[in-house]
């Protein structure tokens, strides 16, 4: 097998890694959508920032029936935590709609992936 093949088999496309990545993008390309600034794909992150993301998979995945404004409150406390302010650290229902989308987006995007 060469380095270009992939290996399409469920365990494969199901790493938590794979699903953080997915659903980065998607994110992107709602931000593109709303015309937000685009933040940089999955291959440039740093290895931290991969790291939060994928923190937020295993959280989704770890409460899978948790609300949606329970979601958004989990991100907020990591981003306190982390020391980092952020114009949507605001409760759920104070977000602008788009970004109640968004955060639904990734929530449908992890949630379906894992079936």
């Amino acid at each position: 097998m060469t380095e270009d093949q992939t290996i399409e088999t469920e365990p494969n496309l199901k790493t938590v890694e794979v699903i953080a990545e997915l659903g980065w993008q998607t994110h992107i390309a709602w931000e593109d959508i709303i015309r937000e600034d685009q933040k940089p794909y999955w291959i440039d992150l740093s290895c931290d920032q991969k790291a939060a993301i994928v923190e937020s998979v295993k959280w989704l995945i770890e409460h899978p029936t948790s609300s949606i404004a329970a979601q958004h409150d989990a991100w907020r406390a990591r981003m306190a935590t982390a020391g980092r302010d952020h114009d949507n650290m605001v409760p759920f229902d104070k977000l602008p709609f788009s970004q109640q989308m968004k955060a639904r987006l990734w929530r449908h995007i992890i949630l379906a992936v894992l079936g």
